[in-house]
């Protein structure tokens, strides 16, 4: 709410001097970016005579993203209502709008489609479980009908539009394959954890939360696993960090509170009590245990596949394709309970098991790369 405040004068504002036609791109936060990044920069490098906008909604996004160099300004995007939605196409009028995978703002759809400005659906994912396709969601449904085109992620979201007549659908792929591609390809390296590492590898614990924060410090404090582990939890407020590191008995160092003067490679394991780190961390990784698979779904398991590390999580996957595609073809496995994370952690043990998995996973990236240049290509059609 604070960040949304005099946005209309603060949007004139970044806008006052422009004279060029302007590219619009909302993003809800840092996933949804990092999902439309490649989309950003490849219609930045065909199409420099324009000015790109980029809004988010979350404060996480904006705050991380705000001073991102490869568009000309970065603003909130005001709450959806008829007048906020009239008074920012007012002064934005896009010469197109790109919304990225599950962003449905009915009053801005509805002023886009009134003024005849293309608007596009990247990395679009539906699944039946979403409002749209229950008995009670039908009058939701009509925001399905005002985007120019759709492109999806998979066959499966095609169905599912087609089976509500909705047929201006490009199926392309996930656009987070060519990013986390990009991510990889910069061979960023990080001398305090290779320092703390000594040259092992790592168990990789990327966005845990409390369920999953649960299994790994059960298993830790058994005893049954000496090697390095990384742990980097989804939040990382004070509080939390504490007591994470008070609930281990093997010894634990904190990311922050180490430099290259005081590094710690006797600990077993360092909590990653910073964001803006974890993607690069991947490369260091045996294999990794995702968080969010007990809660609201899985995070991203596509940055650590990039680097061939098999991938382990909760149960709440399967309106990620990634997820059920690498369990069907064998680079991931997902566990229900403490057991079930005991026999992954033991079968991972195994190096041709694990050495197997690594190679699904490479194969799985390199096989479905290309999204986000078919995305381009379709949308320059429109400019």
């Amino acid at each position: 709410m604070s960040g949304r405040r005099n946005w209309y004068s603060s949007l004139k504002n970044k806008l006052a001097s422009n004279k060029k036609p302007i590219i619009w791109i909302h993003a809800s936060s840092t996933g949804e970016f990092e999902q439309g990044r490649t989309v950003i920069d490849g219609l930045r490098k065909a199409k420099e005579d324009y000015f790109f906008l980029l809004t988010f909604f979350s404060p996480s996004g904006f705050l991380q993203h705000k001073d991102y160099k490869e568009v000309d300004a970065v603003h909130y995007l005001p709450l959806d209502s008829k007048s906020n939605a009239k008074k920012f196409l007012n002064v934005v009028n896009p010469k197109i709008a790109i919304f990225i995978k599950y962003e449905f703002w009915y009053f801005y759809f509805k002023g886009l489609a009134k003024r005849e400005i293309p608007l596009f659906l990247v990395s679009a994912k539906l699944t039946k479980n979403h409002l749209f396709f229950k008995w009670y969601g039908k009058s939701y449904r009509k925001v399905l009908q005002l985007p120019s085109l759709f492109f999806v992620q998979d066959e499966s979201t095609n169905t599912l539009l087609k089976e509500l007549g909705i047929d201006n659908v490009v199926v392309t792929g996930d656009t987070r394959i060519d990013r986390v591609l990009e991510v990889a390809s910069s061979k960023v390296s990080n001398s305090i954890v290779e320092e703390f590492l000594e040259n092992e590898k790592a168990i990789i614990v990327g966005s845990s939360w409390s369920a999953e924060e649960k299994i790994l410090i059960e298993w830790l404090n058994s005893g049954v696993y000496s090697g390095k582990i990384i742990i980097a939890p989804h939040e990382i407020d004070e509080e939390r960090i504490q007591s994470l590191v008070n609930s281990l008995k093997v010894k634990t160092v904190r990311y922050t509170h180490m430099d290259l003067n005081n590094i710690q490679p006797e600990g077993q394991v360092l909590i990653i009590d910073c964001i803006g780190i974890l993607k690069d961390l991947y490369k260091y990784g045996s294999w990794a245990f995702i968080g969010g698979g007990f809660s609201d779904g899985i995070h991203n398991i596509l940055e650590p596949a990039v680097f061939g590390v098999p991938v382990i999580f909760g149960p709440k996957y399967k309106k990620f394709s990634e997820a059920v595609d690498l369990i069907e073809l064998g680079g991931a496995a997902s566990i229900i309970s403490f057991s079930s994370f005991n026999k992954q952690s033991e079968k991972l043990n195994d190096p041709k098991i694990l050495i197997k998995r690594s190679q699904v996973c490479k194969s799985y990236i390199e096989q479905n790369q290309g999204a986000s240049l078919k995305v381009v290509d379709q949308i320059n059609q429109y400019l």
